[in-house]
């Protein structure tokens, strides 16, 4: 059953995908803010897709400690499912992530409407200095940043 559960999943995942690729067209003339606010359901139909198809519940303890303004939040980058659901509380997000994401077809085409800061993290001096520019920017636009320090997935 988990075989059939996880391939409805994978095939919803990769529906929607696709035509959030479409929509990102779409929208990328629009301004940062209202342009990710339009791309972030991508991560609220997966994560809710999820949900059904799968059976994954989580619960979210001290949202009630951020601050009330956007900053910058170092969570462990543990799996793919952080990067959604923070969506789903927390938007709206600009990631930190290696550039080469957003060569990926299809996912790295829309993840560009979202404003992330894509580094390339073999120039690490000037990635931090990229990160402190684009971030200041962010911020100022009303985004909230993501870095995971580890900079890859980790184990718990």
């Amino acid at each position: 059953m988990i075989l059939i559960r996880s391939l409805i999943f994978w095939a919803g995942w990769a529906l929607v995908t696709v035509l959030y690729t479409l929509i990102a067209l779409v929208v990328m003339p629009m301004s940062p803010v209202p342009r990710y606010r339009v791309m972030s359901t991508w991560s609220i139909f997966v994560t809710r897709w999820l949900e059904l198809t799968c059976g994954l519940r989580y619960q979210v303890d001290g949202l009630e400690n951020l601050p009330g303004t956007p900053a910058m939040i170092m969570p462990k980058h543990q799996s793919a499912w952080e990067t959604m659901a923070l969506q789903c509380f927390i938007p709206p997000l600009a990631w930190v992530l290696k550039r080469e994401l957003l060569f990926i077809p299809f996912f790295g085409w829309a993840v560009r409407a979202t404003s992330p800061i894509a580094i390339d993290r073999q120039k690490k001096v000037q990635a931090q200095r990229q990160i402190m520019t684009q971030g200041r920017d962010r911020l100022a636009k009303g985004f909230w940043l993501i870095v995971f320090p580890e900079g890859t997935r980790v184990g718990a």
